[in-house]
């Protein structure tokens, strides 16, 4: 009996598979954090103030009269600016006075001259916001006041448009 049951403990023994391979894992977290939805509010409106027949009258975005608008947003984030820009002032009665010579600037504080970025409203331009997600853009232009006009008041609606870039 002795040979039989040493036999045996011999063929269980060949008969147990070997141990599987160990096998690891582990896990992560998938995360995405929605920005601050992008905001534009109008800040000073373009004022050429008293304008004389006979001559142009500018405004600089440095100037008192420059247009002002600002953005809050995600901090760092890229936004691109367009504009529609009037070609033309109207007094209501159909009497036009013409604007050109668009300028524009902005910049991370509001501060249209010391580290502003002047660029070309017509054909718009892309800025950052600032770490605190601001970004403040000033405009002047050049009315034409050389041919005979009608007295009034003269205006339009000088629109921004922004939008983020995904940059």
């Amino acid at each position: 009996m002795k040979k039989t049951l040493g036999f045996f403990v011999v063929a269980a023994a060949i008969a147990i598979p070997s141990a599987a391979h160990a096998q690891a894992s582990a896990d992560i977290t998938a995360i995405a954090q929605v920005a601050t939805q992008l905001s534009v509010t109008a800040g000073n409106d373009l004022d050429f103030g008293t304008v004389l027949p006979g001559f142009n009258s500018t405004v600089d975005v440095i100037d008192g009269g420059a247009g002002s608008f600002s953005l809050n947003g995600a901090a760092g984030a890229e936004v691109q600016l367009s504009f529609a820009l009037p070609a033309d002032l109207d007094d209501g009665s159909g009497n036009l006075l013409p604007v050109s010579g668009w300028s524009g600037a902005h910049n991370g504080v509001n501060d249209p001259a010391a580290g502003a970025t002047a660029f070309d409203p017509t054909t718009g331009d892309a800025g950052n916001l600032s770490g605190a997600g601001e970004l403040f853009v000033f405009l002047g232009a050049t009315a034409d006041a050389t041919s005979q006009f009608t007295p009034g008041t003269y205006s339009a609606t000088i629109t921004l448009t922004a939008a983020y870039t995904g940059n």
